[in-house]
């Protein structure tokens, strides 16, 4: 089949969960709009071992509470072979797809990081957001079981997870940087703002700046 086929009937597919979804969505309390704009990760993470050779996956979202920003072709893709077939992005909805089957996917990694911002202070991202797999194969067409796959979703610079950024969270990822400290799982990977994969005093700058709206992005 076609990848522009393929592409098509995703599309078709998206278009009808998204609109279940958004009705789930509207059924969400309002939250509290922000000075600045909120950015958000969602990280589409695939298990070591898995052997996907073939993947589609569609990511909708509200688009009252969200807005995308970017996609980025995860570790495990990059670390496999030049599979990424890239993505398709609507209002409302990302399809990404994955294709080799000469280079199976065999690291624990991310298949793809996609980036959102929000106007709002979003207790819990996850309620505005769905991701849904087309289909997870190996080389040969078999099924590969939704096990091997997960998402995880973060606020960048919140590493106390109240669903915002503040002061406290610099001070916090400042005691991080000169060990007084430890951070793990999401709070570690929220606090790395300038993505060089360390965290240290420019990442607490970084984020104590944005807090105070000085700083209106940690993209760029």
């Amino acid at each position: 089949m076609k990848k522009s086929r393929i592409i098509s009937m995703l599309t078709a597919a998206a278009m009808l969960s998204l609109n279940a979804f958004s009705i789930t969505a509207s059924a969400e309390s309002t939250p509290t709009a922000n000075n600045v704009t909120n950015n958000y990760v969602v990280e589409i993470n695939v298990a070591a071992n898995s052997n996907i050779a073939n993947a589609a996956i569609t990511t909708t979202y509200n688009i009252n509470m969200l807005e995308f920003n970017s996609i980025l072709e995860g570790s495990a893709i990059s670390d496999a072979s030049t599979g990424w077939d890239g993505y398709k992005q609507y209002d409302g909805l990302v399809c990404c797809e994955y294709y080799d089957t000469t280079n199976a996917i065999t690291s624990q990694g991310q298949i793809a990081q996609i980036r959102f911002d929000s106007s709002y202070n979003l207790d819990d991202a996850t309620n505005y957001f769905d991701v849904t797999y087309s289909y997870l194969k190996l080389a040969d067409g078999t099924n590969v079981s939704e096990d091997y796959v997960s998402v995880n979703c973060y606020l960048m610079g919140d590493v106390t997870f109240d669903g915002q950024v503040t002061e406290i969270d610099a001070e916090i990822i400042a005691l991080y940087a000169v060990g007084s400290l430890s951070l793990s799982g999401n709070a570690l990977r929220a606090a790395d703002v300038n993505f060089d994969g360390s965290i240290d005093a420019l990442d607490a700058t970084m984020v104590g700046r944005f807090s105070v709206g000085t700083l209106t992005s940690f993209w760029s």
